[in-house]
C-alpha cells in the first residue's frame, strides 16, 4: 500500500493535486504537507522552476499510517534529484523536520530509533515485517488535537518496554510483547493489535525477522 506521486516541471505556477485512488476523485487536504515541502525546498535552495505534483492517495487520509509525512519526504527527495542539488540526506532530514517530526524518518526509512520529538534518528538492525492492518470506522481528530488530548502524566512510562524492544530487535527476537503507544489513551484497538502512529488505524504483526545481510 503506497501513494503514487508524479512530479513534472511546468511553465505554469506550482500546483499540487490530490485524488483518492479508487474513485480518482479530487480531494482537498488542509495543510497539505507535499505542497509545503515543495515551497520549502524551492525557497531554501532558490529554485525558480515551477512544478506540478499529482498525488494518487492509496494510504487512507488521517489514518495514522504516515501518508502525508511520507508524501512530503518523497517530494523533498524527488526535487533534490530533479534540481540536481545533490543535498545530502542529513541536510534533507533537517529540512524535513521543519514540516513535521516524523517526516525525517521517511527520508531515511528502514528501522530507526527515534528520540527527542521523533526527528533524531539512529539506525537499528533492519527488519522484514509483514502486518495486518485494521482501519477504524470513526474519523480521526487532527494529529494536533490528539496530542493536546493526551494526559502527559501518563506518557513515557514504558521505558522498560522500549529497552526490551531494542534488545529484541538487535537479537532478532519476537517484538510484539514490547510494542506500546501512548495514544492508546484515546483509542481502543482490537485485541492483538497495536495502534499505529496517533491512530486510529492499528496493526498486527504477522511476520517479523531480520533482513538478510
Amino acid at each position: 500500500m503506497a501513494d503514487e506521486i508524479i512530479i513534472e516541471e511546468t511553465k505554469d505556477k506550482d500546483f499540487v493535486s490530490t485524488s483518492e485512488a479508487l474513485k480518482k476523485t479530487p480531494i482537498q487536504i488542509p495543510e497539505n504537507l507535499a505542497e509545503k515541502a515543495l515551497q520549502l525546498f524551492k525557497t531554501r535552495y532558490q529554485i525558480s522552476q515551477n512544478f506540478k505534483i499529482s498525488i494518487l492517495k492509496k494510504i487512507p487520509i488521517s489514518s495514522g499510517l504516515g501518508g502525508g509525512s511520507s508524501n512530503a519526504a518523497t517530494v523533498l527527495k524527488a526535487l533534490n534529484i530533479i534540481s540536481k542539488k545533490n543535498i545530502p540526506d542529513s541536510e534533507l532530514e533537517l529540512l524535513a523536520a521543519e514540516l513535521g517530526m516524523d517526516v525525517p524518518f521517511f527520508i531515511k526509512g528502514g528501522t530507526q530509533f527515534a528520540e527527542n520529538f521523533g526527528e533524531k534518528l539512529t539506525p537499528l538492525k533492519s527488519l522484514n515485517v509483514q502486518v495486518e492492518l485494521a482501519f477504524a470506522s470513526n474519523k480521526k481528530n487532527s494529529t494536533a488535537a490528539n496530542y493536546k488530548a493526551l494526559d502527559l502524566s501518563l506518557c513515557g512510562k514504558d521505558v522498560s518496554k522500549t529497552e526490551a524492544l531494542l534488545i529484541a530487535i538487535e537479537n532478532g527476537e519476537k517484538i510484539t510483547p514490547f510494542l506500546h503507544n501512548d495514544f492508546q489513551q484515546l483509542y481502543q484497538e482490537k485485541e492483538g493489535f497495536c495502534l499505529s502512529g496517533s491512530g486510529p488505524s492499528s496493526f498486527k504483526i504477522l511476520l517479523c525477522q531480520p533482513e538478510p545481510l
